[in-house]
This record gives C-alpha cells, sequence and structure tokens, in this order.
C-alpha cells in the first residue's frame, strides 16, 4: 500500500516584508509550505524551480512504479482524459497496462537527458512537454529511443495527458 501525501504551497509576492511575515505565520499555522518574495520576477523563478521539482520527481516515481509493476501507482500518473498519438483513451491504455503488468517481469529502465519545457495551450491547463532518452529491457522486449509526455500539474499532482 502505498501513501500520498499532498503538501500545498503557497507563493506570496508584496513588496512590504511586514505583509509577507504577517502571512508566512498565518499560511504555516494552517499548515501549508510558504515561499516569498518582494518582486513577481523572483516569483515566478520560485514557481518555475517548484513546478520542475515536482516534475522531475514525479517522472523518477513514475519510472519506479513502472519498473516495479506496480500497476495502481503506475496508472495514478495518467489523465482519465489521456490520449495516446493512435487516439485511444485511457480505459484501452490501462487494460493493455494491466496485462503487460501482471507477467511482473524484471525489467530495466533508464531515463536520461531529460527536458521539460512549459507547453503553450488555449485551454488554459499548466502544461509541459517531457522528452527524454529512454532505455528499456525486459525478456520480452528491448527499447532505445526517445520518450515523449505531454502532462499538466494540477492540485500539487502531475497527470499525464499523452505519451509517444
Amino acid at each position: 500500500m502505498s501513501i500520498l501525501f499532498k503538501i500545498k504551497n503557497i507563493l506570496v509576492i508584496d513588496d512590504e516584508s511586514t505583509v509577507r511575515a504577517l502571512l508566512k505565520e498565518i499560511i504555516m499555522d494552517m499548515n501549508y509550505g510558504f515561499f516569498e518574495a518582494a518582486r513577481a520576477e523572483k516569483g515566478l523563478k520560485i514557481l518555475e524551480k517548484e513546478e520542475i521539482s515536482l516534475i522531475m520527481s514525479s517522472i523518477f516515481k513514475w519510472k519506479d512504479a513502472w519498473r516495479s509493476s506496480d500497476i495502481d501507482a503506475y496508472l495514478a500518473f495518467y489523465s482519465k482524459d489521456f490520449k495516446r498519438a493512435d487516439k485511444s483513451g485511457f480505459a484501452l491504455f490501462s487494460e493493455q497496462k494491466k496485462s503487460i503488468f501482471a507477467k511482473n517481469e524484471q525489467k530495466t529502465i533508464k531515463l536520461t537527458n531529460i527536458d521539460v519545457s512549459p507547453y503553450p495551450n488555449s485551454i488554459g491547463k499548466n502544461m509541459f512537454k517531457v522528452l527524454m532518452d529512454e532505455e528499456y529491457l525486459s525478456p520480452a522486449v528491448k527499447f532505445t529511443g526517445k520518450k515523449e509526455l505531454f502532462l499538466e500539474i494540477a492540485d500539487n499532482q502531475i497527470k499525464i495527458l499523452s505519451e509517444d
């Protein structure tokens, strides 16, 4: 059984240090993480760092669930709106993965040269494109090539929207 802790963070941007100090006390008492900045530019840099950290740590947790054939943890990284390149949705993808994971094969998965880029969109989602080199080795499959993920951050979690 895995337990997922969600820690919500609040970023306060205000040029008055006394306002930031007061808000910090209130926010910390409510058990939220707190970040502060006196200027918008610094606040944006903090947000970018937090988002990249969340994406990178989530990718490695996703890879570990994949490697250990933990189907529930693995599928939890996918959006219910997930679509593959062939336009198949989450339900078919989930069934295919359950069949593969049931074999519980030993596998090696290496993800390197991970590139994370914001992905502008017209639907108002906080989306990113992740491109990486993948080396996958199991008794049944050997693959070396590129893996591309499109994901969104919502509620301090990543959700994979598409994968190629």
